[in-house]
């Protein structure tokens, strides 16, 4: 059997969360996060907990009960940092199979949000999505992988911007059913990221 394949390595981090580089040191392989992300994304910081009630009622949806008691015992303690970097330690293990540990990764990212982590949820969402929207100054900017399909879709929305540089095109905020129905016929299935966290692009149910 391959070691990759082993137990002890399924339960270890071998990559970054944020950028997906290989993790090569002590700490990094704890935190599941390398250092330059650490201290591009303030993982470092550590969050007063004022209100730990959502942060609590996220976590207890997460199934694997020796993640969600660690993060439980960090919250009631005021610890941010070691729910966290719990947490953190967690995508990077259930990123190797997205399809599975789904629920598991959004209540994860949800509750880093909710303790204040939110650039570095965002960041991590966006790693491991294959459709990303962001919210800017009333734009709805998709960035998505290149689908004749999608472009020609989205080249009917009225307000439609290319940008050459990022190679992503926005549409305004009020266009968010075109954007929605150029997304759906496309990509439907796909893992997404948006502001409110990672979802599945599909029809939504009447």
């Amino acid at each position: 059997m391959h070691y990759t394949n082993s137990p002890v390595f399924k339960l270890i981090p071998t990559h970054c969360t944020v950028c997906n580089r290989a993790l090569i040191d002590g700490t990094s392989i704890e935190h599941g996060i390398g250092p330059i992300c650490r201290k591009q994304y303030g993982y470092e910081d550590a969050y007063d907990l004022d209100d730990t009630s959502k942060i609590i009622a996220i976590v207890k949806g997460v199934k694997d009960s020796a993640v969600k008691d660690r993060v439980l015992e960090a919250v009631l303690e005021n610890d941010s940092r070691k729910a966290v970097n719990t947490l953190n330690r967690a995508l990077a293990t259930w990123s190797r199979d997205i399809r599975e540990n789904e629920k598991e990764m959004k209540l994860a990212l949800e509750a880093m949000r909710e303790m204040g982590y939110v650039i570095l949820a965002d960041t991590v969402a966006g790693r491991l999505a294959e459709v990303k929207i962001t919210l800017e100054k009333g734009r709805l900017v998709l960035d998505t992988p290149y689908n004749p399909h999608f472009v020609a879709e989205v080249k009917t929305i009225p307000g439609r911007k290319w940008d050459g540089d990022s190679k992503v095109w926005s549409v305004p905020a009020t266009k968010k059913r075109e954007a929605w129905k150029a997304l759906l016929n496309s990509y439907e299935g796909s893992l997404a990221s948006g502001p409110k966290g990672l979802f599945r692009i599909e029809a939504l149910s009447s």
